[in-house]
């Protein structure tokens, strides 16, 4: 998420399961723009209880992308620049056991992690939170590609280095890029 709040800026809020050059943009954006995303967990939101469980959410509604925005004189060959200049989180983490060598001796659970002051709480143990983007890209040239899956346009990378202060390059594939996080 994009924190710089002015009163001109553009909030993008819309969601795609597929980074495609067949969505329709969501907005379109000169080059320099500030833009603030309002984006979803890997999860979409849709776990807010002990009582939820990934298994519950279809393939398609994790790892969304927010947008996708169309990037003014963006050409194919082109190479986008994104700047990530601050990422703020939510109040509420989650914490999944969703797999691994162990997950057969045990029982799938789901833990509500609360964040308070950028320090989240874990039954006694307290951390400050590193926020960073765990999907980022642009359209492919040819098909559609799930978000929360990786490519040559970036998707679900879930890099810890995509973070505050960041400096992302996408390659762009189809004219406007079709950029979203």
């Amino acid at each position: 998420i994009f924190v710089d709040l002015e009163d001109d800026m553009k909030t993008i809020e819309s969601v795609v399961t597929t980074f495609s050059a067949e969505h329709e943009p969501c907005c379109k954006v000169e080059p320099g723009e500030t833009l603030l995303f309002r984006t979803l967990d890997c999860y979409s939101g849709q776990i807010k209880t002990p009582d939820d469980y990934p298994e519950d959410i279809t393939e398609g509604d994790a790892d969304l992308a927010t947008g996708l925005v169309f990037v003014e004189g963006a050409e194919e060959g082109d190479v986008l620049v994104v700047d990530i200049l601050d990422i703020d989180v939510d109040k509420q983490g989650v914490c999944c056991n969703i797999g691994g060598p162990l997950m057969e001796n045990s029982v799938p659970r789901t833990k509500i992690i609360n964040i308070e002051n950028n320090v989240a709480e874990f039954n006694d143990i307290k951390w400050e939170v590193d926020p960073m983007l765990g999907v980022i890209g642009v359209a492919p040239k040819e098909g559609a590609p799930l978000c929360f899956l990786p490519g040559n346009h970036g998707g679900n990378m879930d890099s810890k280095m995509i973070k505050k202060g960041s400096r992302v390059y996408l390659p762009v594939q189809v004219k406007g890029a079709l950029f979203g996080m």
